[in-house]
């Protein structure tokens, strides 16, 4: 391509943000709209990877977010009324934490001034309602029914067959070079050809610091590995008994999802410094688990006699292969030093089926 193409908007990134910006833009801004993705769509090493996300309404982080957040639910509303894709399930979210944690006064606080819909489970009540987890003396949980799980696969294609239908066009395989400005306008770079856009939208994740250097100052990219725990009775954690959750348990901070596919119980954690969580949310004796398909290969171990499941990673920094926009399929053997029996799984990731 030589010469260079005039755009009203180019996004940079179409993951999560790029895409629902495409999409959003194409209805809203006359003019050529161009996407431009390094990978192909929803590929495997966005932040978005890995079959499921957290969505809650009542935000313990600030009262400024409920607002976004509601907002938010009905674009995804919209989303899937516009597509006819199932891509916002509606499960609810879990936030569990000692009856003292912040988290716990931030939820309900959040769910009471936006006059949202909610539960405050407390003792015998919450284990009665959730006995996939196996709660602490003291803890406390809010029941956001607003709340829920999104397929972020699903949703990211999605939106961005909607942009194209809208008219916008998606470069995908075509890498930012570099942007400059030329006479209030911004020139895009890249390995396709030149973009002279009007507006330049920067959505491209943990990748925006190669295009932006200066955010090396106050950013840092930080990988978060999911695991999939498989556990016997996986009925128990379909997404209509088991809502999405996010717990404090010490000082570690886990979240996950019900099962989507009906297969395995996606779960991650934050917190330590050590890669290495033995202090597991959920009570699901008899688990083996597999890795994720976004991180190079690290050992996942479920322990077989234990009602807590460990499991440790090595975190990679660069993806499988810079050409896959597919996972290949995967296989872990659980095992810990005080098990033998631990069963062992293979299976391609679901296609379509975020968590936090």
């Amino acid at each position: 391509m030589s010469s260079t193409e005039q755009a009203s908007v180019a996004v940079i990134g179409m993951g999560t943000v790029g895409a629902m910006a495409a999409w959003q833009l194409s209805k809203l801004v006359p003019g050529r709209i161009i996407g431009i993705e390094q990978y192909g769509v929803a590929h495997a090493y966005g932040a978005y990877a890995g079959e499921s996300r957290l969505f809650r309404t009542a935000a313990y982080e600030g009262e400024h977010y409920t607002p976004l957040l509601v907002r938010a639910q009905q674009l995804w509303r919209e989303l899937e009324r516009e597509s006819g894709q199932s891509i916002y399930l509606q499960v609810g979210a879990l936030t569990i934490a000692p009856g003292a944690s912040p988290k716990i006064a931030g939820t309900l606080e959040a769910a009471e001034r936006f006059v949202l819909p909610h539960e405050h489970l407390v003792g015998r009540e919450l284990r009665r309602r959730f006995p996939q987890h196996d709660f602490d003396d003291g803890d406390e949980a809010i029941l956001d029914l607003g709340g829920g799980g999104l397929r972020p696969e699903r949703a990211i294609l999605t939106a961005a067959s909607l942009a194209e239908r809208g008219g916008a066009e998606i470069w995908d395989d075509t890498r930012v070079l570099g942007i400059d400005e030329q006479h209030g306008r911004h020139l895009v770079s890249t390995t396709r050809g030149d973009i002279l856009a009007e507006k330049v939208v920067i959505a491209a994740g943990p990748w925006s610091q190669q295009i932006l250097p200066e955010l090396k100052t106050f950013t840092k990219v930080k990988s978060v590995p999911l695991t999939w725990f498989m556990p016997k009775r996986v009925d128990q954690f379909l997404p209509e008994r088991f809502p999405v959750f996010v717990r404090d348990r010490g000082t570690t901070h886990l979240f996950g999802a019900p099962s989507l596919e009906g297969y395995a119980v996606p779960r991650s954690r934050t917190g330590r410094s050590s890669t290495t969580s033995r202090s597991c949310s959920v009570s699901t004796p008899g688990l083996s688990s597999r890795r994720p398909p976004s991180w190079r290969p690290g050992t996942f171990r479920a322990c077989t006699r234990s009602r807590c499941a460990t499991a440790s990673t090595r975190t990679a920094t660069r993806p499988i292969s810079p050409r896959l926009s597919t996972p290949r399929p995967t296989a872990a053997a659980s095992s810990c030093p005080g098990c033998r029996d631990g069963a062992s799984s293979s299976r391609p990731p679901s296609a379509v089926s975020p968590l936090t």
